[in-house]
């Protein structure tokens, strides 16, 4: 029985889902490196050590970024990837009227 690939969602969903727990480990490994740094050079002297591994990989990141091709889209693609999204928002008006109304009524609250 063979099996059937992963649709573009679940690839989509998977590969953020990947991304956000890498970064969260990084972020989890700095915390460590801070931890670990604070008794060796002092309080004063470990976020400016974690700050220049933040500075350096944003660094490598914007290499990296330059060298890679921008993807051109056909305007036909965008056209209907416009009108999914219009009729998206006109199926589920009331889901997303709810939802911006919560967001703001929790903004506005004192307890953010």
């Amino acid at each position: 029985m063979p099996q059937e690939k992963p649709g573009p969602v679940t690839r989509l969903a998977c590969t953020a889902a990947a991304g956000l727990f890498g970064l969260l480990a990084l972020f989890c490994g700095l915390a460590g490196l801070w931890i670990w740094l604070v008794p060796e050079v002092g309080a004063a002297a470990a976020p400016l050590v974690v700050g220049g591994v933040f500075l350096l990989l944003s660094l490598i990141f914007l290499l990296f970024s330059r060298r890679r091709r921008i993807v051109t889209v056909p305007a036909t693609s965008l056209r209907q990837q416009q009108q999914e999204m219009e009729a998206i928002f006109k199926e589920h008006k009331g889901a997303l009227l709810l939802a911006l109304f919560t967001a703001a009524f929790q903004s506005g609250t004192h307890r953010r």
